[in-house]
């Protein structure tokens, strides 16, 4: 399998029937695996997930409601691919997007391609902690990364097997991989108004956000975590 896209989900039914559409559509010339991690979503997002399904779709229902870092493990656990793309369910970020980023991988030997979100349609409950994070990044890691909290991205495979699993490991993981010294390609990406469900994040991240970026620079295996689920 060349490539495994893994998009967790989190009650986002309003949105799920065209984000798969539209990963079908921009991937079609790639032999691709679409890997979908329901998160015990309350609406019916598993059911148009099913309703979907083809032979190249893995849907994978978590029992409960863990959160996205474990969705995410939970998907790459699952990864057959070459390279492993990452993607939110929320459209916000456009699937044409990943097989721009899937050429780069491809022709500039790059370990990760990372999205930036140059023009970001959101609210500033959540721009301003991403601001705020993303310039302490650069300061303190040394690192030109503008756009860490970006969900799009591909990776090569071997980047997984050097990662620092925690809950919330899916929010630093490029930066993680710059700290393992993986070459990172940073690519503009669109970026769009959500159209559908509800945003789960806030203000209420930033807190949370800077205890574990200090982790990151000074004792990064505190961090490390067992990630268990279990699956319906």
């Amino acid at each position: 399998m060349e490539l495994s896209v893994i998009v967790p989900i989190y009650n986002e039914a309003g949105n799920v029937e065209k984000l798969i559409t539209s990963i079908q559509r921009a991937l079609e010339p790639i032999p691709y695996e679409l890997i979908m991690v329901d998160d015990k979503s309350t609406d019916s997002s598993l059911t148009i997930m099913q309703k979907y399904k083809s032979q190249n779709m893995i849907i994978i229902p978590l029992s409960r409601n863990y959160g996205q870092s474990v969705a995410i493990k939970a998907g790459i656990d699952a990864a057959t691919g070459k390279y492993i793309a990452l993607l939110d369910g929320d459209l916000q970020n456009d699937p044409a997007d990943l097989y721009k980023a899937y050429k780069i991988i491809c022709n500039q030997q790059t370990d990760i391609v990372q999205g930036y979100r140059q023009k970001r349609i959101d609210n500033k409950s959540k721009t301003l902690p991403s601001k705020i994070a993303n310039a302490l990044i650069r300061v303190v890691f040394n690192t030109p990364l503008r756009d860490v909290g970006c969900a799009l991205k591909i990776m090569n495979q071997r980047v997984i097997k050097d990662l620092i699993f925690f809950d919330g490991f899916h929010r630093y993981l490029p930066l993680i991989a710059h700290i393992n010294g993986c070459s990172i390609t940073e690519i503009k990406v669109n970026h769009n108004p959500r159209t559908a469900g509800v945003s789960k994040y806030g203000m209420e991240r930033i807190w949370p956000v800077f205890k574990q970026l200090l982790f990151l620079k000074f004792k990064p295996s505190k961090l490390r975590q067992p990630i268990k689920y279990d699956i319906d």
